[in-house]
């Protein structure tokens, strides 16, 4: 009888493994399969840096800890400069990164399920469905911004660390382990400046040490990560951001805004039930899970407190009662850490959109909440957390409802992988917006502002983003790893491009550029999911790029959206071909045209034509020259450097052209040397 057990015992732990990897596979490939090759808004913020950094325009401690926007966020910055420099900023071993870190974090949790369900005795039967139904929650694709966004591999690495860190200090602190113990609190040091939430983290260690032990001295270490997130801050931050606002929050409007936002955020696991229950549902929901959260935390604070009587840091000794009760107080202390860093996540998030909110006319604090789909990844633990103490009961009625809901949880949290083309259309937009960049078209335009929506309305970013964006190109690297320059000679297969079903148009401000759509017959052997695709002459060379959409709603069809170059709202070369990419090619014209030298003066003013006092040059009026610098227009100097015309004036016979930035030097970038106009 024995003998049986343990094989039936076997064959439900292969099947609890083989169904969570299988879970978490399909997760994957589908995040995969719709990820865009480009990044969206802080994906560009991570580009500009790395190339500032090769420019050697910031040192190595800058890039790294220098907050991003107001947090700090170091272990994107290093994870982005290792895909730069061995994956040609494709955001693949980002994204590598990221789902290894989610996968980790899944498996684990998956794995405490497994071993609480043994615990509290449960059927091997409910142990695996409680095991399908943590690993789908923590890869669901409704984390559309952790999964589908390299950039967030920022949060996902960062939330594997604290929680691990966290069990690794709780654990060093009740059994006696100072050499983990040790470890954990310099890893903590670092860990603090992964991400914004570093503080929370931080706060953390120094609650787990007020609960689990009463000596002073112990206190000396707890405050070390905390010291260390106030260090970076204070030695790399430039101060303010939203949570410099809190005035903003002392409203009674404010209050109840607060309460929604944070119950949006734990209804984030739920959103797929908005179509059946709508938004005010969803957001019951999460007020439920928040006070079953708050109701949880208090109960594992509880039962600490009840047992660690006596226990202190290493060296003493324990009475028996407290030796025996270790395993439960580690358990109930990290259940509390966990569910006190979810609650402060969640008023965290609220605040920041109450401030974000705050000018009259704005969408209310828990769409906000609602729509920022990274906030899944800490709320899901949550649920998880809850179905682990559903675990505890033990009547009958308990065991079934504990089935139904982890099978509902399941299905819950794989419908959008099963739905995505119909609830995620981010990859058409950037790779439509990649068709854009590449035939010249600026960021700040409507064709292809979906990398990053109205930067053209910031300061810094109307010049910075299209200066990363034309480095990259540049280089090769990003989207342009596999996309070939204009005028480029394409060797691969062609597919042709029926004139008939081609429809051109004119684009504003853009006379030698043209729009192309077109819906094509499906092709059932070509791939479903959303690519870019080169638009080539009939002499197979490169005339513009097109994004072909995914095939959702019309399963027989497949529609191309691209851009390409025209003279007048005409196309050259009548016959137009596509093809895939990656595909082999050779020679093309750039991106770049060059034009002439500043002009050949020197005096109080001038050095050889650039200007001593501002950053610009002057050159010969002609109307080649209004054109070639007019402004908007990007130029690159003899030295490398990009820069922006801001405007130009004449003066008598010549051009004064205004550039971006500080002056520059007039002895490598003056007369004789030429510049460079981008296309």
């Amino acid at each position: 009888m024995g003998s049986n057990f343990d094989k039936t015992g076997r064959w439900f732990v292969m099947l609890a493994l083989v169904g969570t990897a299988l879970i978490m596979g399909f997760n994957f490939y589908t995040a995969h399969h719709v990820s865009a090759v480009l990044p969206i808004v802080d994906g560009w913020a991570v580009w500009d840096r790395v190339l500032r950094l090769n420019a050697h325009e910031i040192t190595w401690w800058d890039y790294l800890f220098n907050p991003h926007g107001a947090h700090l966020h170091s272990i994107v910055y290093l994870i982005a400069w290792w895909d730069y420099r061995f994956s040609g900023a494709d955001q693949q071993l980002m994204q590598l990164f990221s789902f290894s870190a989610v996968a980790l974090f899944a498996a684990a949790a998956s794995w405490l399920m497994w071993k609480w369900g043994a615990l509290q005795q449960k059927p091997l039967w409910l142990r695996v469905l409680a095991c399908l139904a943590t690993a789908a929650l923590l890869t669901s694709v409704i984390d559309f911004e952790t999964l589908l966004q390299p950039f967030q591999v920022v949060l996902s690495v960062s939330r594997f660390f604290y929680f691990a860190l966290l069990a690794a200090i709780v654990i060093g602190l009740v059994y006696r382990k100072p050499v983990l113990y040790v470890l954990a609190i310099v890893v903590s040091m670092v860990a603090v400046s992964f991400h914004g939430s570093g503080y929370l983290f931080a706060g953390l260690v120094v609650v787990a040490h007020l609960i689990l032990v009463r000596k002073p001295t112990a206190f000396i270490t707890a405050l070390l990560p905390l010291v260390a997130v106030f260090a970076f801050q204070k030695t790399f931050g430039n101060g303010g951001g939203e949570l410099s606002q809190l005035d903003k929050i002392l409203t009674p409007n404010a209050v109840l805004s607060f309460i929604r936002g944070a119950s949006a955020y734990f209804s984030m696991p739920f959103r797929t039930l908005e179509l059946l229950v709508g938004i005010p549902g969803i957001v019951l929901l999460g007020l439920v899970m928040m006070l079953m959260t708050v109701g949880l935390t208090l109960g594992a604070l509880r039962a600490v407190l009840r047992r660690t009587y006596g226990l202190t840091l290493f060296g003493t000794k324990l009475s028996p009662a407290a030796v025996a009760d270790r395993r439960i107080i580690a358990i109930a202390a990290m259940v509390f850490l966990t569910g006190l860093f979810l609650l402060l996540s969640a008023a965290a998030a609220a605040v920041f959109w109450i401030v974000r909110t705050a000018a009259a006319g704005s969408p209310p604090v828990h769409w906000m909440v609602l729509g920022s789909t990274r906030y899944t990844a800490y709320s899901t633990v949550a649920v998880v957390m809850l179905l682990g103490y559903a675990m505890t009961f033990r009547k009958s009625v308990w065991i079934i409802g504990i089935a139904v809901a982890s099978v509902a949880l399941v299905v819950i949290a794989l419908w959008p992988a099963t739905h995505i083309n119909k609830i995620y259309p981010g990859d058409d937009d950037l790779n439509r917006a990649a068709a854009a960049l590449s035939v010249g078209i600026s960021p700040l335009y409507k064709e292809a502002e979906a990398v990053w929506p109205m930067a053209e309305k910031d300061w810094y970013w109307s010049t910075h983003l299209p200066k990363a964006i034309v480095q990259l190109r540049l280089e090769q690297k990003s989207a342009w790893k596999d996309i070939p320059p204009l005028g480029a000679i394409v060797d691969g297969p062609l597919t042709p491009l029926p004139v008939a079903l081609v429809h051109v148009r004119t684009l504003d401000r853009l006379p030698q550029r043209c729009g192309l759509g077109a819906t094509l017959p499906a092709v059932p052997s070509q791939s479903s999911a959303s690519a870019i695709v080169a638009l080539v002459s009939g002499s197979r060379e490169v005339v513009g790029y097109a994004a072909r959409m995914r095939r959702e709603f019309e399963p027989n069809t497949r529609r191309i959206d691209g851009f390409v170059v025209c003279e007048a709202g005409k196309i050259a070369d009548s016959s137009l071909y596509m093809a895939g990419l990656p595909s082999r090619w050779h020679g093309g014209t750039g991106i770049m045209e060059t034009l002439g030298s500043a002009a050949n003066i020197t005096d109080v003013t001038w050095l050889n034509g650039v200007a001593k006092g501002w950053s610009g040059f002057f050159v010969e009026s002609t109307p080649e020259a209004l054109k070639a610098y007019a402004s908007g227009t990007m130029l690159r100097m003899p030295d490398g450097q990009l820069k922006v015309v801001t405007r130009t004036s004449e003066s008598g016979a010549y051009l004064n052209v205004f550039l971006d930035g500080p002056p520059i030097d007039g002895n490598v970038n003056g007369y004789p040397y030429r510049m460079q106009r981008v296309r």
